[in-house]
């Protein structure tokens, strides 16, 4: 009996770890409800997305997120990928970290191949190496695809790209690893969605002691009035490494941040072991 009720726990703990479940969920005062959702994927990295839902004043929802639709839904990981491009295109995403000689403020789209020395020195901080994932002799060379260098050079900028949304470690299997991925946007789990719209804090006090003090004292009213018009931003961290800032309305990506210490354990995404392996 007790090895029957520990089968029993471990299958239901792999039908568990292969679901695609609802994490979180928001509902904004103006009828939208936002879900962040992730999907397990063997050999490669867990497809996540947000989805936007329109809320009724019944409670019941408008689950449509197909492109086009009448309800302003979106999902988020259709238009993220959208964004991105295959290596060397134009993609309109901007992702950033703080690192050296490469500015960042006023230029929110500093993590791309143009700053790999800053780049590859935020991924030795924590002393992980880059790894020779394709060279000469590696899989896809054998069979007239891609080519590697020697060495991990060409690996950094591969990582780099990957980051951005190109197929790196050929998860399609067709050895090219300069196209756009089907799925760009990594997992969101354990990732609270905040939405950041107008400020509307209240500057009602009734003691020095409190917030509202303080906000009234250096002007937050005026802080308020000129800022009615800010975008609605959906934040929320996904376990690519990113923080992700999701315009509200439209569901395109405004931009995304690398936090440096991130950034140094990102090469420990490199498995030269799984080369012509990770293919559906």
């Amino acid at each position: 009996k007790t090895q029957l009720t520990s089968k029993i726990r471990q299958i239901l703990a792999e039908k568990l770890s292969f679901t695609a479940p609802s994490i979180t969920a928001t509902v904004q005062e103006g009828g939208s409800l936002y879900q962040a959702q992730f999907a397990y994927e063997q050999y490669g990295e867990w497809h996540g997305t947000i989805l936007r839902k329109k809320l009724n004043p019944d409670n019941t929802v408008e689950h449509d997120t197909k492109p086009g639709n009448e309800f302003g839904n979106w999902d988020a990981a259709r238009e993220v990928r959208l964004q991105a491009a295959a290596e060397g295109g134009a993609d309109t995403r901007k992702i950033w970290s703080a690192m050296p000689d490469a500015n960042y403020i006023g230029n929110w789209d500093n993590f791309n191949t143009g700053n790999i020395d800053s780049i590859t020195e935020l991924f030795g901080l924590l002393e992980y190496s880059v790894l020779d994932y394709h060279n000469t002799s590696s899989h896809c060379a054998d069979r007239g695809g891609h080519v590697g260098e020697n060495g991990h050079e060409d690996d950094a900028k591969g990582l780099v790209n990957f980051m951005l949304g190109t197929d790196y470690f050929d998860y399609n299997g067709d050895c090219n690893v300069t196209q756009k991925r089907e799925h760009v946007l990594g997992d969101i789990y354990h990732s609270q969605l905040v939405e950041i719209g107008a400020p509307d804090a209240s500057t009602d006090f009734t003691s020095p002691n409190e917030e509202a003090y303080f906000r009234s004292a250096n002007n937050y009213q005026n802080f308020r009035k000129n800022n009615l018009d800010r975008k609605k931003i959906i934040y929320a961290g996904s376990n690519s490494g990113m923080l992700h800032a999701i315009n509200a309305e439209t569901g395109l990506e405004e931009w995304a941040f690398v936090p440096p210490f991130v950034a140094g354990i990102m090469p420990s995404i490199i498995n030269p072991d799984l080369d012509g392996a990770v293919d559906v």
